[in-house]
């Protein structure tokens, strides 16, 4: 944690920058964790896009002044983490990371989640981390965007195929008459 004057400046002035560029915010308590489960949580966030501070609250409440996660300083107390997801096509990453590492340690306790001007209870987690990253939420646009074409395609296509199979049954309906 930083202890001089400068030093605190310049992870106010970090804070702000993340908060400045992340889609996402979400702070969890990390008491009982221990260094290797903390670089644990940390590289798995790092895979993902995700930044992950330990914070000290008084000094997280300046940085996120003037940030689109600025309600969020209310909600802090404790030992807090904060986590940022900064990537567009997974804005969720933060919330996924965050939950499945309290999934996998109970000690790590989900506090609050911030999405852009809005703080959300720890239970509205699930629904931000199952938000869809950018490559799915396209491809489910393409496939409803396309299920009509193939629809149509699929009715044209039957047309004549039920009208050969009408003259076939005509025929055969013939030559069983004859």
């Amino acid at each position: 944690m930083p202890t001089s004057r400068e030093a605190k400046k310049k992870f106010v002035a970090d804070i702000n920058a993340l908060a400045n560029s992340a889609l996402l915010a979400v702070t969890a308590d990390y008491r009982g964790l221990n260094t290797v489960e903390l670089t644990e949580l940390r590289a798995r966030a790092a895979q993902r896009g995700v930044s992950v501070r330990v914070v000290k609250n008084t000094l997280v409440r300046r940085a996120l002044q003037g940030t689109a996660f600025e309600g969020l300083g209310r909600e802090l107390s404790g030992t807090l983490l904060i986590a940022f997801s900064h990537e567009e096509r997974e804005p969720g990453a933060a919330a996924r990371v965050i939950r499945d590492y309290c999934r996998d340690y109970e000690k790590l306790e989900l506090r609050s989640v911030s999405l852009v001007n809005e703080v959300l209870s720890a239970a509205d987690i699930d629904r931000l981390a199952d938000l869809p990253t950018r490559e799915e939420a396209l491809a489910k646009i393409m496939g409803l965007m396309r299920a009509p074409m193939v629809r149509l395609l699929t009715t044209m296509q039957q047309i004549p195929s039920r009208w050969l199979r009408l003259l076939t049954a005509c025929v055969d309906q013939k030559k069983n008459q004859n």
